[in-house]
């Protein structure tokens, strides 16, 4: 019983730092909104698994870290998704002049 209530304790203590963190009415305000993985994923169409590989990789969208937990905003999501736009598939090659 001992466990489980230090496992309650800690959350509480955790709980109370995320509100500390990010208070709703802030969040309210500023109209920022945070998206955990599973949601994020949804969002943007993409899978939780590229989400994870992009975090690692440093390639994907920005992300915030507290404790064990990840969070996305959501105008960083559609910033990295706009960023992500191409007229091809490959890079452009620089090409030389053709010979006379």
């Amino acid at each position: 019983m001992q466990h489980d209530d230090a496992v309650f304790r800690r959350r509480l203590r955790q709980d109370d730092l995320w509100r500390k963190l990010f208070p709703a009415e802030h969040e309210a305000e500023a109209g920022v909104r945070y998206l955990e993985p599973p949601d994020a994923a949804k969002f943007t169409n993409l899978s939780t698994t590229f989400l994870a590989r992009a975090r690692v990789d440093g390639n994907g969208p920005t992300f915030v870290k507290v404790g064990r937990k990840i969070l996305y905003e959501t105008r960083d999501l559609v910033a990295w998704k706009n960023s992500q736009k191409r007229q091809m598939t490959r890079a452009a090659q620089a090409r030389s002049p053709p010979a006379q």
